[in-house]
Parts: structure tokens; sequence; C-alpha cells
């Protein structure tokens, strides 16, 4: 790669693309940071929401169980009492039943012991014979009864004083002082309540999976039942009993970070008041390890995504940097070009206030000429070699760039006076002292350099680039000087050329007092010298400027892309004197209009030309357009193609100044072109009539020989004019006929020199 491709990669790239790059890359990574973060506590939040939601929904729907229960176990509770105390009231009608009697009594009724009481408290007859005779101390249930006002009592289970086990018993109070006690075991109650045990109930309750244990306290806040023994007979923490009180929920969590419990309390209502509250404790290493689980696949998918988004900023970048690598480079050479050289003089000139530097612009004569003759090929290999032997220039503070096809500047930073400067050009034209060898010849290649600079004042890119290119122009003849500086003269043209573009900008936007008009110089018969044809001839005046030439003002127009604009109003107004001139009876008088090629080189010209003369109602075959033959180097097979487009619709088309530009001879067969037009430099050359010097003779003969009409331009003396009658010349255009005139003197000379009484067949196209 070479030198001034890594500067423009270590400038451009590093300085801004690169900047962008990192920046990306950063904005990405806090984004995708951010994102991760809140992805995680999302969802962390999600998984305990909808642990706590789901829990709290268990816990609340079992403790509506838990008061189902509750309720009836205090049913069954009642349907027992109410059995024991119509057993009693059975034996109580019997009478006196012996010991068979309460036996088959008890089998009866679906009870394990009756014991009948006398007055005195003791058991006198029982289905149980090992009772009769009991007589229970002070403190006993049935002692307490016997002593009490109660007609009839039903106890809690107890612990049977004689027998054993756990019995509920019964009592009623007889009318002879004594009274009966009828008990059901423990066992049998259980049958019965089977489905209601809290303990059972709370087994259920916690089954299996993350739930450690599920407990019940009372109204006394104390844990009565609990899957986990440790924890019955504690009593809740004072908040605990709080949220109970005011019958709300109360959740909390608890334990180390990898062994975190849940704890959720709900009060437990029955028969429409509070019985106490349901406790569960739920373990959190599923929900944790779903957390984890669902955190590491979105993590998973993040970085995928940040992965390929990664990739894409990469690739974007490889992209853009060849793109700018494109943009700022010359494909043939590799050099920086001019967007390049712009852009770094910008921001130089903006950054440093007294900057001194030089700008060398370096002009290659008769470059153009190489790839025309010998071909494209060999001319890109003698662009790579200049570029090389210019290299050599590029170093303490010198830049090279290649500016256009056949110029290329050399920036000199810090260059502290004209003499530094003037010595860099002169090493430049030491370099092309040597000459190219193409193919089997050597090529000698003359260069001009023009130089502006600083000189401590402020300019702009721009300015700079133009003052280079206006000194690079003033250099008329390369033999006399190939190098020049820009001065206050050209500061003075550059200025006026400033003004002519200001104005004629003006007079395209329908403001200033700026006028545009033409003016008509004859096409003339060498034989019979009869008028037919006039060339347009543009002229620009304004109150500031005066007269400006075309030669003048055709230049800027092309450079400041104005042309186009201009040759439509030219155009229009050439149509408009033809129109006159077939109104006033003038007909078969044909009217040429010069066209640049910046306006054949847009693609819509051709129709623009057909919508004009469509509106102003002329005839094509009476319109001729001059081309010249330097519009032919640029793009030839273009230009031609759209030469036979103008044609095809009748138009006339002629190759002006011939042989003074780069048209190659052998190329004039395939040129899509009616008449040349020669020179006026072979023609002042002309000394006599049988002047064997001159080649103006050759150069007429060729033309008729691919099938050309020849028209002389400059014609000015009599003897010029026999010249060209006798070598064959068809028509001659000049001041010897007639100078340019303005549209009313053009038509009153047609009237003299063409009688409408006289016309013949020589009104034939020029």
């Amino acid at each position: 790669m070479r030198d001034a491709d890594l500067k423009i990669n270590a400038y451009r790239l590093k300085k801004s693309h690169l900047k962008t790059f990192v920046i990306s890359i950063i904005s990405v990574s806090a984004i995708f940071a951010s994102v991760g973060t809140l992805m995680i506590s999302g969802i962390k939040d999600w998984s305990y929401a909808s642990m706590r939601k789901e829990y709290l929904s268990y816990a609340r729907g079992h403790s509506h169980s838990i008061g189902k229960a509750l309720e009836a176990q205090r049913i069954v509770d009642g349907l027992l009492g109410e059995r024991i105390m119509s057993a009693a009231k059975t034996i109580s009608e019997i009478g006196n039943p012996d010991t068979d009697d309460l036996r088959a009594l008890a089998r009866t009724i679906n009870v394990d012991s009756i014991l009948i009481y006398d007055e005195s408290g003791t058991v006198i007859n029982s289905a149980d014979v090992g009772y009769i005779g009991f007589s229970p101390k002070q403190g006993h249930p049935a002692r307490d009864f016997y002593d009490s006002t109660l007609i009839s009592y039903v106890g809690e289970i107890r612990e049977d004083a004689v027998r054993g086990g756990h019995v509920k018993y019964g009592y009623l109070k007889q009318s002879d002082g004594g009274f009966i006690q009828v008990g059901i075991s423990e066992a049998k109650i259980g049958t019965m309540t089977a489905g209601f045990e809290l303990d059972e109930l709370l087994k259920e309750i916690k089954g299996t999976g993350s739930i450690r244990y599920v407990s019940y306290a009372n109204r006394d806040f104390r844990i009565v039942g609990s899957t986990d023994d440790s924890l019955k007979g504690k009593y809740l923490e004072e908040d605990e009993r709080l949220a109970v009180t005011n019958g709300q929920f109360l959740e909390s969590e608890s334990g180390s970070e990898w062994d975190r419990l849940y704890r959720v309390i709900v009060p437990v209502y029955s028969g429409g008041s509070g019985k106490g509250s349901l406790i569960a404790g739920i373990e959190m290493k599923e929900t944790d390890s779903l957390i984890v689980l669902l955190s590491n696949l979105g993590i998973l998918l993040i970085s995928i995504i940040y992965i390929i988004l990664l990739l894409m900023i990469l690739s974007s970048y490889r992209k853009d940097k060849s793109l700018w690598k494109l943009a700022y480079t010359d494909d043939l050479t590799g050099l920086p070009n001019s967007l390049y050289l712009k852009e770094i003089l910008e921001d130089k000139l903006s950054r440093e206030r007294n900057l001194s530097l030089a700008l060398l612009m370096v002009n290659l004569s008769d470059f153009r000429n190489v790839s025309m003759t010998l071909g494209y090929e060999t001319g890109d290999r003698m662009m790579k070699e200049i570029a090389e032997r210019l290299e050599a220039l590029a170093k303490n503070g010198i830049t090279l760039y290649r500016f256009a096809a056949d110029r290329f500047v050399l920036l000199y930073e810090d260059c502290r006076s004209r003499n530094e400067s003037r010595a860099i050009a002169m090493k430049i034209d030491d370099i092309f002292v040597k000459p190219f060898r193409l193919q089997e010849s050597f090529k000698y290649l003359s260069v001009q350099v023009g130089i502006s600079d600083t000189e401590g004042s402020r300019k702009s890119a721009d300015q700079l680039l133009k003052e280079a290119s206006v000194s690079l122009g003033s250099i008329k003849d390369p033999e006399d000087s190939s190098l020049a500086y820009f001065d206050s003269y050209m500061e003075n043209e550059l200025q006026r050329e400033e003004a002519i573009e200001e104005e004629l900008s003006k007079f395209l936007q329908g403001e200033g007092d700026g006028r545009l008009y033409l003016m008509f110089q004859p096409m003339v018969t060498l034989k019979g010298d009869r008028i037919t044809g006039f060339e347009a001839l543009a002229r620009f005046e304004s109150k500031a400027l005066g007269l400006v030439m075309p030669m003048e003002f055709i230049r800027i127009a092309e450079r400041k892309q104005l042309i186009c604009q201009l040759g439509e109003v030219i155009f229009r107004e050439a149509c408009e004197f033809l129109r006159i001139l077939e109104s006033s009876g003038n007909h078969g008088i044909k009217v040429a209009v010069n066209i640049s090629g910046v306006q054949l080189m847009r693609e819509c010209f051709s129709e623009g030309v057909r919508d004009i003369i469509g509106k102003c109602g002329a005839d094509p075959s009476m319109i001729e357009l001059e081309i010249t033959e330097s519009i032919l180097v640029s793009d030839f097979e273009v230009i031609n193609e759209r030469l036979g487009q103008l044609r095809n619709q009748g138009i006339r088309i002629h190759l002006d100044d011939f042989g003074t530009g780069y048209s190659s001879l052998h190329r004039l067969r395939e040129l899509q072109v009616d008449t040349l037009k020669i020179d006026r430099s072979f023609i002042s050359s002309i000394k006599g009539t049988d002047d064997n010097d001159s080649i103006t003779g050759d150069v007429i003969r060729m033309a008729h020989r691919v099938g050309l009409v020849a028209v002389a331009e400059g014609v000015e003396t009599d003897l010029q004019k026999d010249y060209l009658i006798a070598n064959g010349c068809d028509y001659y255009q000049g001041y010897l006929a007639s100078p340019p005139l303005e549209k009313a003197k053009a038509i009153e000379l047609l009237a003299r020199i063409n009688p409408k009484t006289d016309e013949t067949d020589e009104n034939q196209s020029a």
C-alpha cells in the first residue's frame, strides 16, 4: 500500500470513521448491558410475583379448606354429643336395667360404655361390670358434674380412670339424685372424624414439591398442628399476630442466599368468625433455579444478538472503509484524489489561522494525445510512472494528489517562502527531463506548474484551488515559461470571472440588467456568392461588465454549470430567428448554433432540442449544430451516439475549428457529422492561389473523400477566396463576406445578396 493510502487510512478512518465505529461498539455494548440487567431484574420480578401469586392463592384456598374442616369437626362433635345424650335419655326411660340390658343397649345405640350412678355418686350398674362400685374422687369430671347444678353435660375426650384409653363422655342427672354416664371411645370417634383430623389434613395440604411445612395456629396464636413437629407449641410473632387479628395475609422471606424460605400466613375462618391462621413455608430453590435458567437463556440470546450486531458493525466498518478508499483515492495510481484534497485543505485551514502552505498544480501537456493515439492501456501505464516519479517529491511536509485526468497537486505544508515552492517546481521539471518508454518508442512530456499560496492571509480551500488553476491557465507559451504564481493580475481576472458568473446567474433567474442576444454571420457559396445560412454568435452585455464576448462567458458558463440553461436560451433565440426568416419569405436559409460538450453529454439533450423546435414551429432540416473537436476526446462513443440521434431528427452537424483539436483522421468516417469547418489558422497561412506549401487544399480534398462538405472559416481576402475556389472548397465564412450582424441587418444583407426573384437551387446545405 502506498504512503498516501496509509495517510488516508490514518487520517480519515482514525479521525472520523474509526471514531464512529468505536462509538457504535460502546453504544451497543451499553445498550445490551442495560437490556441484560433489566431482563434479569424483570425475570426475577416476574418469577417472584408468579410464585407469590401462586402460593398466596394456594394458602388462601387451603385456609378455606382448614376452616371447612374445623366447621365439620364442630358439627361432628355436636352430633356425638347429641348421640351420647340421646343414649342417656333412653337408659333413663328404661328404669332399672341390669348388666345384660345395658350391654344390649350399648350395642344397639353404638356406644362403648354405660354407667349408672346412685345418689351418692357411686356406679351401681354398668355394661362393663368392672366399673360397678367405682366412685370418682374430687376433681374427676364425673365428680365435678355430680357436684354441679348442670342437668346434662358432654365433655372432651379424656383418659378413662378405670379401663384406660381415651373416651368422650356425656352425663345426665336422674330425678332420684343419681346420674347416667355414656361414653364413646376415641377409636370410634376417630373413625367418624378421620377426614377432619388437623395433622392429617395439613399433611395432605403440604403434599410434595417446594412446600417445606404447613402449620395451623389457633386463636391464641399457638401452633397446634404442623407437618413439622418442631414448630408445634410455638407462638406467632407480634407482626404475624397483628396481621391475623386484622384479617390480613402476611408474606416474608428468611434463610441464607442459597436456602431461602418464603413464608405466607393467612387467616382461617369458620362459621363466619376467625378460628386461627394457616402458615405455609415454601422453599425458593425451585424459583431461584428457574430464575437462573431463564436468565442464562436470556443472556445467551442477548449474547448471540450482541455478537451478530458486532459482526454487522464490523462488516459495515470494513465495507465503509473500502468505500472511503474508493471515494478518496484514485483507482489507477492509488493516490488521494481531489475530494480528499479539498477536505484536507478545509480541515487544516479551519483549524490553523497562520498557516503557511503552497499548492502546486501540475498539468501534463499532450497527455490526452498519448491515450488517443497509443490506446488507454499505454496511457494508464504512463500515468502510473508519472505518479511514481512525482511521489519521490512527497516527503518533508509535501503530499501528492491526483487532481484530475491530466493534473496532479502537491500540497506543501509549512512552506515559508516562494523560493521553497519554486525549488519544488524546478524539481518537477527535472523529473520530466527523462523520457517515458512507450511500446517501442520514447515519449517526452512537458509539464506546467501553477502555484498558489496563503502568504499569511486566510483563504478557503476552493480559493486556493481556483488560484492554482487560474495561474496554470495563465501559461500561454510553455516554451517561454512553465511556471506561474497566482498574482494580482490573475486575481483581477478571477474577480472578473466571478462577476461574469454572478451576472449570468442573475440573467438566468430573470434578475439584473444583463442581456443575451445573437449576432448572425452569413455562410456563402464560393460559386455564386449566395448566402445559404447564418451562424448564430452569442453576445452578453450588462451595465457592470459592458460587452462580454462568447470566448469568455461560455467558458465560465461551462465551468459553473450554467451552460445548459444558457444554451437553451441561445437555441430558442436562434429558432425564433429561423421562424422570422421563414415568415419573411426567405425559405431554405439555415441557422447554425454552437453547442457545448456539457450540453451534448446530457441524456435529455436530444429531447430538449426537439421540444424547442416543436414549440417554435421551426423546420429541423433548417437547423445546424456546431461542435468542436475537443469535446470528442472525453467520450467519443457516447457523443457520437448523441450526434446520431440529432441527425435522425433531420438536424445537420458541423465539426467546427477542424485542425486545432484531438480528433483522429481515421475516425472521421465513423463520426456522425455532415460538414467540416476548417479553422481560420489554416486560411490565414494561404499566400496565393498556387501555394503548394499550404495543406488547406489537402484538408478540403480529405473532407470530400469521406463525404463531408468543406467550409472555410475566417476568410478575409480575395486571395484566400481564390485559393479556396481553386481547391474546390464548398462554402466560406468571414469578414470578406460580412462581419457578424444584428438580426435586422442580417435580414437586410440577405435581401440584398439573395433577391427573392432569383432563387436558385444553390440553397444547399453547408
